[in-house]
């Protein structure tokens, strides 16, 4: 038996718009999107770029009422009105998921525009976190925008296709 591919490559699309991307799985190529000001070397707290590098993939939450069970090989749990995610730098909660209310800057997990009806936890600044050097980089949903905030996101039929190939061993490389 032929084991799945190990690795999600992202990179520019062919494009004068630096928010569209090309994702790669095994011998499959989807368009995805990508933070408005394209793929930096440097991420940097609210840049709207997507960091470069390898990245691996950690867990994932789902809108239940909206998606259905999600199969997985990623832990993946769903999400309640009370989630979010800390994206103040000077916080000791940055980048990591908080409940809701919460005084800091932060997102709301449960949102109403559907980017996080599926999301995957990127370890983009999560193991070993550095102040400011970006937060809440995750892979989502389009949901229909032209571009994300530094996020890789691609539609709900190509992201139900790669969930449940996709393991805590699987790479997401982001290529400049």
């Amino acid at each position: 038996m032929k084991s799945a591919p190990k690795h999600l490559w992202v990179r520019p699309a062919p494009s004068l718009d630096p928010a569209k991307g090309l994702l790669q799985f095994g011998h499959h190529v989807w368009p995805c999107i990508l933070g408005k000001n394209g793929i930096t070397c440097q991420k940097q707290e609210g840049d709207m770029k997507t960091p470069s590098g390898r990245f691996r993939l950690l867990y994932g939450y789902f809108r239940k009422e909206r998606t259905g069970l999600i199969t997985s090989q990623l832990p993946i749990k769903p999400i309640n009105e009370a989630m979010g995610w800390c994206d103040d730098p000077h916080n000791s909660n940055y980048n990591r998921p908080i409940t809701l209310p919460f005084e800091s800057s932060h997102e709301k997990m449960n949102r109403e525009d559907r980017l996080y009806d599926l999301v995957v936890v990127m370890d983009h600044n999560y193991t070993n976190r550095i102040k400011n050097r970006g937060s809440a980089v995750f892979f989502h949903l389009t949901a229909e925008k032209s571009y994300t905030a530094g996020c890789v996101a691609v539609s709900p039929n190509i992201m139900k296709f790669l969930l449940p190939q996709l393991s805590q061993e699987t790479e997401m490389i982001i290529q400049p």
